[in-house]
C-alpha cells in the first residue's frame, strides 16, 4: 500500500462512528451481553429444578379450570413479552445493517470522487 492509500484509510477509519476502535467496542458490548444472558440462564436453572422437585408429580391430567388460582400460569403476558424481545431485536439489527450499507455507500462514493467516475461522459 503506497503512502498515500495509507493516509487515506487512516481518515476514512477516524471519521466513522467511535473513530477507528469503534469496531472493538462494539464486540466487547456483545461479549458482555452473551456473559450476561448465560449468568441470567445459569441463576434460572437450579431455581426451575428446586420448583419442580418440590411439586408432587400428577397422576393424571387436570383441566385448567379446575386448578386452584395460584397454579394457572397465564400465557398472554409471556407470549407478548417474547414477541416484543424478537421483534426490538429485528429492527435493532435491520437499523444497523442500515448503519453500515450507508457507510460502505459513502466510503464507495468518496473513492468514486477520488479515482474518478469511469461512467462519467463529461470526462475524457
Amino acid at each position: 500500500m503506497t503512502t498515500t492509500d495509507e493516509r487515506y484509510a487512516r481518515r476514512v477509519e477516524a471519521r466513522r462512528p467511535g473513530g477507528p476502535w469503534a469496531r472493538g467496542r462494539r464486540r466487547g458490548a456483545w461479549i458482555l451481553v452473551g456473559v450476561v444472558v448465560a449468568a441470567l440462564a445459569a441463576w434460572e436453572v437450579p431455581a426451575v429444578a428446586a420448583l419442580q422437585a418440590s411439586q408432587p408429580p400428577l397422576e393424571e391430567f387436570v383441566p385448567i379450570d379446575q386448578l386452584p388460582e395460584e397454579d394457572r400460569l397465564p400465557a398472554a403476558p409471556f407470549l407478548i413479552a417474547a414477541y416484543s424481545i424478537v421483534w426490538i431485536l429485528a429492527f435493532g439489527y435491520f437499523w444497523s445493517l442500515a448503519r453500515r450499507s450507508a457507510a460502505v455507500e459513502r466510503d464507495l462514493a468518496g473513492l468514486a470522487r477520488r479515482v474518478g467516475d469511469p461512467d462519467d461522459p463529461e470526462k475524457p
